[in-house]
């Protein structure tokens, strides 16, 4: 599996998300029953940005993202805790700023395939 690297790493602000699969069924006296569904029951989801990449390292990305984009799972790093995690990018966007700067930014989800 491919392993998306970059040797800068993400503006601070990167959060971690967390998406829970759960059924709830409401009964008329206030009483809610919640079961989880399926076996993987939390997803993860990451918003990495970058505000000061050069040309060459947004063609980087470029070239490794927009194959993949919503369609190939790869591996990915977390920069603070270090965890390898396999996921699927499904949103990219890139920009150029002023001065030979590129801001890029993604949308990382937790991938179980």
């Amino acid at each position: 599996m491919d392993k998306f690297v970059l040797n800068v790493n993400p503006d601070y602000g990167l959060s971690d998300e967390y998406k829970p699969r759960v059924s709830k069924v409401s009964f008329g006296d206030g009483y809610e029953l919640r079961r989880k569904q399926g076996i993987n029951t939390v997803r993860k989801s990451w918003n990495p940005k970058w505000t000061t990449l050069s040309k060459t390292e947004a063609t980087l990305v470029d070239n490794f993202i927009v194959p993949r984009l919503e369609y190939q799972a790869f591996l990915w790093t977390h920069p603070e805790s270090a965890i390898e995690y396999k996921v699927l990018c499904t949103s990219y966007s890139k920009t150029y700023d002023a001065f030979g700067n590129y801001s890029i930014a993604l949308t990382l989800v937790e991938d179980f395939n």
